[in-house]
């Protein structure tokens, strides 16, 4: 009885494990993609040259190299007033860097136009650099939270005539960390209001301004869209908006002017 058993359990185990087999099925599928341009610029205020990165998009399953995503055949120009600037691929070929060869004055308050053509896809782009906020009053106040918590501040007193996005950075802050402003309105006065120690370094309070076209505000809202909210595998943000115009192109093109100064100059 028991050897009978014992055939009977391998027969069914023999059925399961052929079943099993049979079930096996291999799909070949290719997840939807539409390759884009990727455009990556900034311009400064009085800055003396033009530059922009230009990649493209790859299979969402291939892994990223620089090779994959390079684009060194590409047409860059930029136009502004009555001016056309040709932009060049940069001799390091680890990057698609595009630049104006001559130099290029960087003007406030003129749009910049961004051109870009390359295997039947146009990226288009526009950014206008604004004028910096005024500071028209600076002074050190008290702040009481709810929990009877007190910090020193200052406040900062902006008279803007253009809207924009201002960052507050120091030596303290490092260069990943600033405060951020959104002036909505145009020719309004802003009261900002930054915590001391982030301001003072144990010496003269440097602090560096920079106000960012309005368009930066896409950016900046989407910038941790579509992330895994800090897991292992988190990310910056999967669904960023830029100022990129075109089906085929995505990115960032955008002005911005910046000014360093002191606390003390302004503290009342």
């Amino acid at each position: 009885m028991k050897n009978k058993m014992k055939i009977i359990y391998i027969a069914l185990i023999s059925i399961l494990l052929f079943s099993c087999e049979d079930l096996e099925q291999t799909v070949d599928y290719e997840l939807p993609y539409e390759e884009k341009l990727v455009i990556d610029g900034n311009l400064a205020a009085k800055a003396s040259n033009i530059s922009v990165i230009v990649t493209k998009t790859i299979p969402p399953l291939e892994r990223v190299t620089f090779d994959k995503v390079r684009v060194t055949d590409a047409e860059c120009k930029v136009y502004y007033e009555d001016k056309v600037i040709d932009l060049e691929l940069s001799e390091n070929q680890e990057l698609s860097v595009y630049y104006s060869r001559e130099p290029v004055e960087i003007k406030v308050g003129v749009e910049y136009r961004l051109e870009v053509k390359w295997n039947g896809k146009t990226a288009i782009a526009r950014t206008t650099i604004p004028k910096l906020p005024e500071i028209v009053a600076v002074s050190k106040e008290t702040i009481t939270d709810e929990y009877d918590w007190s910090n020193e501040y200052y406040k900062l007193s902006f008279q803007n005539e253009e809207k924009g996005v201002l960052q507050i950075s120091d030596d303290y802050l490092g260069p990943n960390e600033s405060n951020v402003y959104i002036f909505k309105e145009e020719s309004k006065t802003y009261d900002v209001w930054v915590q001391e120690y982030r301001i003072v370094n144990n010496r003269d309070s440097v602090f560096t301004l920079f106000y960012y076209d309005f368009d930066y505000l896409k950016y900046y809202n989407s910038r941790n869209e579509g992330d895994s909210d800090g897991g292992i595998f988190g990310s910056s943000g999967l669904n960023i908006e830029g100022n990129v115009e075109g089906d085929e192109a995505i990115g960032l093109w955008i002005g911005y002017n910046q000014k360093q100064d002191t606390i003390s100059k302004y503290l009342r």
